[in-house]
């Protein structure tokens, strides 16, 4: 007889292929996948029941962005239904429905001033600026965005700013219906 677990091995991974085929929509300008990954490497069977989607991430390690490139929030606070990836710093929505997205940011004084914006399938949905020395900025969107569509906090110009980690800088977001 088989033991219960070598069971569930197959079933999981049918799982995640399953999921990753909804997900997987091709790459953005910036070369990111759009591959849905499991932080924990097993589903959260709850969230999957009652169908809620949030995510909170946080920034530990300071990041140097180009042109249109997603900050990453490495630190994984909260991730029901599993959209947020950590690896590249993309929201991928699990299902339809209007979300509310929140970004607060802390740029490092370099002298030059910063412009961000959460970004949705590569349209600006809201931005924001810091000035030249320390600043922390923030911005709220609440917008419709469909399964397998992905929303991202990035930079909109062209100075390399820093966004500082040590976890002053978060992306949040969550299914509102």
């Amino acid at each position: 007889m088989t033991p219960p677990s070598s069971k569930m091995v197959p079933l999981r991974c049918l799982l995640f292929l399953v999921a990753s085929y909804f997900c997987h929509l091709g790459g953005t300008a910036a070369g990111d996948d759009k591959l849905m990954t499991r932080d924990s490497g097993i589903w959260n069977e709850t969230s999957e029941r009652s169908g809620s989607v949030a995510f909170t991430a946080v920034k530990t390690n300071n990041q140097r962005l180009g042109y249109k490139q997603a900050v990453k929030f490495e630190k994984v606070l909260l991730n029901e239904g599993y959209g947020y990836r950590a690896h590249n710093g993309i929201f991928c929505a699990p299902r339809t429905g209007v979300y509310v997205f929140t970004s607060s940011l802390l740029h490092q004084g370099e002298g030059i001033t910063v412009h961000f914006a959460i970004v949705h399938e590569g349209r600006l949905m809201a931005g924001f600026h810091a000035n030249a020395e320390w600043e922390q900025f923030s911005q709220t969107v609440i917008i419709r965005v469909r399964r397998g569509e992905t929303v991202s906090v990035r930079n909109l110009r062209g100075n390399n700013p820093t966004i500082y980690g040590d976890e002053f800088s978060t992306f949040s977001g969550y299914l509102l219906k």
